[in-house]
């Protein structure tokens, strides 16, 4: 029982920690889904740093902290936190901050074509209803446009953004 209570103090003093850490900080969002798993499982931030991230507890609360930049991590650290948070390794990227939405886009003229599918969205008689107006379109992110444009282009089968092709690498012999 003693046992049990020093893992729970430890734990509440870590999320304690955790919490105080500036929303701006980069990678915030990772470090809370780790934390929700880590009460989830009832195990200690050690635990959780030792025996399935690999990596040393006092660095674990440096990225909690945000004294560390966990968006600069070894693919092979964001790989042990999917694995443990049980998501795919790119949403760990992207909830990292390490990656953004529009990496998964080729870039050139990516603004023009966002514009262009709304043109389109505007248009097209079943989803002009579903349209931001002007005013609001052009006070969001680039972020939130390719947003309604993937949604958009996903229902009605158009590709006018050029998503990235996944490439298969075949591991050396």
């Amino acid at each position: 029982m003693e046992k049990t209570s020093n893992v729970a103090k430890k734990t509440r003093k870590a999320t304690l920690l955790a919490k105080k850490t500036d929303k701006k900080v980069s990678g915030s969002a990772l470090m809370a889904r780790l934390w929700e798993k880590m009460l989830k499982d009832d195990i200690s931030p050690s635990t959780l740093a030792d025996k399935h991230l690999d990596m040393a507890y006092s660095y674990l609360m440096m990225l909690a902290r945000g004294t560390a930049a966990i968006n600069q991590l070894k693919v092979k650290q964001y790989l042990k936190m999917a694995e443990y948070l049980g998501i795919p390794l790119m949403q760990v990227m992207l909830l990292a901050e390490a990656v953004t939405p529009e990496d998964f886009f080729y870039n050139a003229g990516l603004e023009e074509r966002v514009q262009l599918v709304y043109e389109k969205m505007c248009k097209d008689p079943v989803y002009m209803g579903f349209a931001p107006n002007l005013h609001d379109w052009d006070s969001l992110s680039l972020n939130l446009k390719l947003s309604f444009c993937v949604m958009y282009e996903n229902c009605c089968q158009t590709k006018l953004l050029n998503v990235a092709d996944l490439i298969q690498v075949e591991e050396p012999a």
